[in-house]
């Protein structure tokens, strides 16, 4: 997950941040570790919005003259560049038959014990809200584009539960009156989002997945675009092979960790992530999978 909680609350600390993969020409792809964080180059999430870490990704890949139909829903079969308003559903991607998902995530914030100190002097941590804390999410959608590797999904993206503390609404800086898993993890107003999900190209391995409000949404962000860029919200990159079933299930923990300076004392901010999706082959969306233990 991009950490926007640490590039949020690293400002809100008034504290500098410690180097990140990404931000020098030629991070991405020197085979080094810049930031220390146990992540380098295409692996490290500072590094998943660069030109060389990033897949195919336009509407149509097909070849040829211009497709300016603005029909329902149908693939693009004249080969060309798409300028149609209608969504391309037709069978062109590996996994076309996954028409539905549903997801439950859960976020883990914690802190070493210089982050703890600052954090307990700048969250409010009353009714039992705490800077140490976990915050519980729900996905689902219904296919409703298909482009290659790429799977996007209507639907939603929601908070279902959270302990995590509050920064005070006066006084509170950047994070006035957000808490630490909404200062990390946007979602709409409305719950409403497109979730988008990319494959291997042989179909048998998932490789990222993306929450996002607008169609093309679903390119994650260069380092430094803020808490909520207009058209990117909340990514998740992993390499997970799945079983090829109905319904097919996947689950996955991935583990960050972010640096940085607290009136020059190094703090650390550690996010422990879980994933469990289950895709079916039926345009009902499942019921919502619990963590694996």
């Amino acid at each position: 997950m991009r950490s926007w909680l640490f590039i949020v609350v690293a400002g809100a600390f008034g504290c500098g941040a410690a180097p990140t993969e990404g931000q020098t020409a030629g991070d991405c792809e020197d085979q080094a570790d810049n930031d220390a964080d146990g992540f380098f180059d295409c692996d490290d999430n500072g590094c998943w919005g660069a030109p060389t870490c990033e897949g195919s990704g336009n509407h149509d890949t097909d070849p040829g003259t211009t497709d300016t139909d603005n029909g329902g829903g149908g693939g693009d079969t004249n080969g060309g560049s798409d300028t149609d308003t209608d969504l391309d559903v037709a069978g062109s991607g590996v996994n076309a038959d996954l028409l539905s998902f549903s997801l439950t995530y859960s976020l883990g914030i914690s802190w070493d014990a210089n982050g703890e100190t600052e954090c307990q002097n700048y969250f409010d941590q009353s009714n039992g809200k705490s800077c140490d804390c976990t915050a519980i999410y729900h996905a689902r959608g219904v296919l409703e584009d298909v482009d290659g590797i790429r799977n996007r999904y209507n639907g939603t993206f929601e908070l279902v539960s959270s302990n995590c503390a509050t920064a005070p609404a006066d006084g509170g800086g950047t994070l006035a009156g957000l808490s630490l898993n909404e200062a990390s993890v946007y979602t709409s107003i409305d719950g409403v989002m497109y979730n988008t999900w990319r494959f291997s190209t042989d179909g048998t391995e998932a490789k990222q997945w993306v929450a996002h409000e607008e169609l093309d949404g679903d390119t994650p962000c260069e380092p430094g675009c803020g808490t909520a860029p207009d058209n990117l919200h909340f990514w998740v990159k992993y390499n997970r092979p799945y079983p090829v079933l109905d319904p097919i299930t996947l689950s996955f923990d991935y583990n960050e960790k972010d640096d940085f300076f607290v009136s020059d004392i190094l703090a650390t901010m550690k996010l422990d992530q879980s994933v469990s999706a289950v895709f079916s082959k039926s345009a009902t969306p499942p019921d919502y999978p619990t963590i694996p233990e």
